[in-house]
């Protein structure tokens, strides 16, 4: 990186680094990661370009840079993403939250609230395959104040894909809305749920090779 340490030269330098390790959205990275690392949101860098940034942040920056050159992606050298407005935890034991996937929790939304918003005794939601938790999480979270959701299952059978969501839940404050179980589809046989979502890993193997490096040598399917 530069001796010239402000956001602006920085912005900059990791943008065209980013681009020329063909980075679609370099620009847009180059501000998270400056957000991430200095703690000066994307606003607060177009008000203030002159700000310096400190060689420990500069050393960070710039191995973020490295490991986002080999395609790794963003999520997992930040450790996180944003989903739906909120944090959440990721790494490689568990699928990158994507915009697209929002469009599922705005209409699975939509229908609790016209099915079960009279509802006095609340619901319950499982939600399978559910890697970071992000889906039936942020469903718990959209209705936590009309308290529509009684309980919510979380369940994969990926155990550090478990550790992840129950990270996620901790820090969201709604440890106790939850269960968590090691399993395939389905917690258990008796129990009935009135709204079931899930979004399980879908791609082919035989397809892996077409795909961008960030999904088919970062993560798991």
């Amino acid at each position: 990186m530069t001796n010239k340490c402000s956001i602006k030269n920085i912005h900059t330098e990791i943008e065209q680094e980013l681009s020329s390790c063909g980075i679609e959205d370099a620009s847009l990275e180059a501000a998270i990661m400056l957000e991430h690392f200095t703690g000066c949101d994307r606003l607060e860098q177009l008000r203030h370009p002159e700000r310096e940034v400190n060689a420990q942040q500069l050393e960070e920056i710039d191995k973020a840079v490295q490991e986002r050159c080999r395609r790794k992606p963003l999520s997992q050298i930040l450790g996180e993403v944003y989903f739906y407005g909120r944090p959440f935890y990721v790494t490689e034991d568990v699928l990158t939250p994507r915009p697209d996937t929002e469009i599922l929790v705005e209409a699975v939304l939509q229908e609790i609230r016209e099915r079960y918003s009279s509802s006095g005794n609340g619901i319950a939601v499982l939600d399978s395959c559910t890697g970071s938790g992000c889906i039936g999480l942020s469903l718990l979270l959209e209705l936590k104040v009309d308290h529509i959701i009684k309980h919510l299952d979380l369940c994969d059978n990926s155990r550090e894909a478990l550790e992840i969501a129950r990270r996620n839940a901790k820090r969201h404050a709604v440890m106790g809305k939850i269960s968590l179980f090691d399993c395939d589809l389905w917690p258990n046989a008796a129990k009935r749920y009135d709204v079931i979502t899930c979004n399980p890993p879908y791609i082919n193997r035989e397809d892996m090779e077409q795909l961008m490096p960030e999904v088919a040598q970062f993560e798991p399917y």
